[in-house]
């Protein structure tokens, strides 16, 4: 049997994966008719081509196992934002049970993501980051405040490379104190010292990105957040549209050029750090689910020979707390099915609302899903789907 090396198995599946997004799915069918029998004794590559070939042959209920999975462990934090409103609804921990099927498939996952509520307040989260990186293939991310985070953590993170977004939406302690109730600037600052420090002593690659959530309290402050992150180590920094049911915490349509100056000032100062910006904040509106850009875009991808809208019914999961399952955050199209009576990872990956968004990017019906799509206006995003 043919030897093949890590290198040049992501290279395979890289270019199956540009094929499916190209809709040259005989392409795809083609290296995996080919490549299949050297991929079958690695259990990770071969479910990455497996699940290529199924995208590629329009299966709805995969033999391939999910490789993106998100997980919200909790809605339960130690912090009341003015933002959120997490704190008004019933406190629920996902089941343990769910957590343990994910446990048991980590040798297929690719990507996986631990977020909130905040997850740094569960007692048992250290054990799930403990369990988790006997497998270095998969890409960790967890999402935190970062108020309340042990040194036995940080020395794990930092020993495995674990990556860390952390929500930092003001530099000033009296703002960041006023949007973040509960939480202390000081302890932040110190909080991602002791992460710095542990990271050189380690030569760690743990990739950190902040979270800014604009806001009229804070929007003036957008160019300073690029100064914070170089000083303290982050690759990265996205600025996101506060999306809350509180009006006044909305930036308004006569402060968008205004916001959008700061943010291409930030843009200049950080490429000259080298610090990537991810600008979600212009690329979606809620008001702009119905534009005209959606509609022209229904009415012209109905084409078959367009192929699918969207691939991430195929390539992950998100699992919310209250065991509730949908492709990912930002579909907000179909309903939810509950899945804590389920005993396995593919019964969960097969469910009902996972087949029915499969159906619906092979019947072309997903009018309302664009509608509704949280990456449908991102350029960066949408690129990758069809061409």
């Amino acid at each position: 049997m043919l030897e093949i090396d890590a290198e040049k198995a992501n290279q395979i599946i890289d270019d199956m994966q540009m094929h499916n997004y190209n809709c040259d799915y005989d392409r795809t069918i083609e290296l995996y008719d080919k490549y299949h029998d050297v991929f079958s004794n690695d259990i990770f590559f071969s479910n990455k081509m497996l699940n290529e070939y199924e995208l590629a042959t329009h299966k709805i209920i995969l033999e391939s196992k999910p490789r993106n999975i998100m997980v919200i462990l909790t809605n339960t934090c130690d912090l009341k934002c003015i933002m959120c409103h997490q704190d008004r609804l019933p406190v629920k921990n996902i089941d343990r049970k769910i957590v343990n099927i994910i446990l048991d498939n980590l040798q297929y996952i690719e990507k996986l993501i631990w977020q909130g509520g905040e997850v740094l307040t569960l007692p048992y989260f250290k054990d799930i980051l403990s369990k988790t990186v006997n497998y270095p293939r998969i890409r960790y991310t967890v999402i935190t405040n970062f108020q309340n985070i042990s040194d036995e953590i940080i020395d794990l993170v930092s020993k495995n490379n674990i990556d860390f977004i952390i929500s930092i939406d003001s530099i000033m302690k009296e703002t960041y104190e006023k949007i973040r109730l509960g939480a202390s600037f000081e302890r932040l600052e110190k909080n991602i010292k002791k992460l710095n420090d542990c990271m050189i002593k380690c030569e760690s690659k743990v990739y950190l990105q902040i979270n800014f959530v604009v806001m009229p309290i804070n929007y003036k402050e957008i160019p300073d957040i690029i100064d914070f992150a170089y000083r303290h180590k982050f690759s990265s920094v996205a600025f996101l549209r506060c999306i809350t049911e509180e009006e006044s915490l909305k930036i308004t349509k006569e402060y968008e050029e205004e916001v959008k100056a700061y943010i291409r000032l930030a843009a200049e100062r950080a490429d000259k750090y080298g610090i990537r910006i991810i600008n979600t904040f212009l690329e979606f509106n809620n008001n702009d689910c119905d534009s005209n850009k959606a509609k022209d875009y229904i009415k012209n991808t109905t084409d078959e020979e367009k192929g699918l809208f969207c691939h991430l019914p195929w390539y992950g999961m998100l699992i919310l707390e209250d065991n509730t399952v949908k492709p990912h955050s930002a579909c907000g199209y179909t309903s939810f099915i509950n899945v804590d009576n389920y005993n396995n990872i593919n019964d969960i990956w097969n469910n009902e609302v996972m087949q029915n968004y499969r159906k619906q990017m092979l019947k072309y019906e997903y009018g309302c899903c664009i509608q509704e799509c949280r990456l449908m206006l991102s350029y960066n995003t949408r690129k990758k789907f069809n061409k």
